[in-house]
């Protein structure tokens, strides 16, 4: 259970970082290492708050991500067009990169609990149901099924430690199945 748990967790983190922004403080501080990607990015999550771009309610930190936001968009000629084709495109890839993620995990988990089911139905072998009678002493006598030489079915008993045919009355009291020398 803990291992669904941590896969889960896994898959969620990996859908979140899926479609981060930058922060505005990181924005400023490495506006040029920015990729076109995050640029827009950042410009579609904020572009409700672009457009007041000339509002005196700003902070200082405010106008300063907006200012390095709007000049980066205009040094990389991108537009509103432009970042909505180039977000669409990396998140498809990035659902795509996810899927596999994720069917290779269901695989994994697959894989994992075929592996018990095997271990289940290997310790089956050992359930001592009435349909597979396990003998549990070679001593004492037994019934025996097998064909004589005219090919007739006749039942004797025998001695379980040695095989030694043996005298009826040994066997006198057990139901005639044939266990312990099922080959006829």
């Amino acid at each position: 259970m803990a291992k669904i748990k941590r896969r889960v967790t896994f898959f969620t983190s990996t859908l979140v970082l899926i479609g981060c922004t930058t922060s505005p403080k990181q924005f400023v501080e490495s506006q040029n290492d920015l990729s076109n990607l995050d640029v827009c990015r950042n410009f579609l999550a904020d572009q409700e708050k672009f457009n007041g771009f000339a509002s005196k309610d700003l902070t200082p930190n405010e106008r300063a991500y907006f200012f390095a936001l709007s000049n980066q968009m205009s040094k990389r000629q991108l537009n509103v067009l432009s970042c909505e084709t180039l977000v669409s495109q990396a998140n498809t890839e990035n659902w795509k990169t996810a899927l596999i993620i994720l069917g290779a995990a269901a695989a994994a988990s697959a894989a994992y609990y075929e592996g018990q089911a095997d271990a289940y139905r290997d310790a089956d072998q050992y359930d001592y149901s009435p349909y597979r009678p396990i003998e549990t002493t070679s001593y004492g006598y037994a019934w025996d099924a097998f064909y004589n030489e005219h090919y007739q079915l006749v039942w004797a008993c025998r001695d379980k430690s040695n095989g030694q045919f043996a005298y009826e009355y040994n066997c006198y009291g057990q139901s005639k199945v044939d266990t312990t020398w099922p080959s006829k």
